[in-house]
């Protein structure tokens, strides 16, 4: 008799949590549909890796942006002589540094057009500079902003050489876009 009540409690209990946790699953992108990530926000790169299955209404706090960039000609000549992980490093580190602040203002132009579609009125002047200082800020942090791939767009006799790169960049920010138009 006790088995027996022992197991109506946990199927009640499974029932209720069922009930109450509505979670659409969302799974996460793979490696060709993270490439369709530009301008766009998803969930914390470790999380997509792994392929983890999340609810859609979860907050979406990373922000994904392509970026392409060339090795630089000082890069080229010092480079060329030594070897290619260096090469490819150099032009990661360009697209980075070029696209860095382009995302970031991409993630504002975000927040800003969604505040304006739900409040039907654009914020109010001077926000854009403190809330860029405050992205650059948070995404100093090496685990909050990076590089999530990189593919070499230039090939010479048919090997990859990251002469020149696409990269799939990514930032964050606390509460994801919400956050962001909470500072508006």
């Amino acid at each position: 008799m006790k088995k027996y009540y022992i197991l109506l409690t946990i199927i009640f209990v499974s029932f209720i949590y069922l009930s109450c946790s509505s979670c659409e699953p969302l799974m996460a992108p793979s490696n060709e549909e993270i490439w369709k990530l530009h301008k766009s926000w998803h969930f914390p790169p470790p999380a997509i890796r792994s392929k983890e299955v999340f609810c859609k209404k979860d907050e979406k706090e990373y922000f994904y942006y392509k970026s392409s960039a060339t090795l630089s000609y000082v890069a080229l000549v010092t480079l060329k002589k030594q070897n290619k992980p260096n090469i490819k490093a150099s032009c990661m580190n360009n697209a980075l540094l070029q696209g860095k602040s382009r995302m970031f203002r991409a993630m504002l132009h975000s927040a800003v057009q969604e505040y304006i579609q739900t409040k039907k009125r654009k914020p109010s002047s001077g926000y854009e500079e403190e809330i860029l200082k405050n992205l650059a800020e948070h995404n100093r942090k090496k685990e909050n902003a990076g590089i999530y791939d990189c593919k070499s767009l230039a090939t010479q006799h048919g090997s990859e050489e990251f002469l020149a790169c696409d990269c799939i960049l990514y930032a964050s920010f606390p509460d994801g876009k919400k956050g962001i138009i909470d500072e508006l």
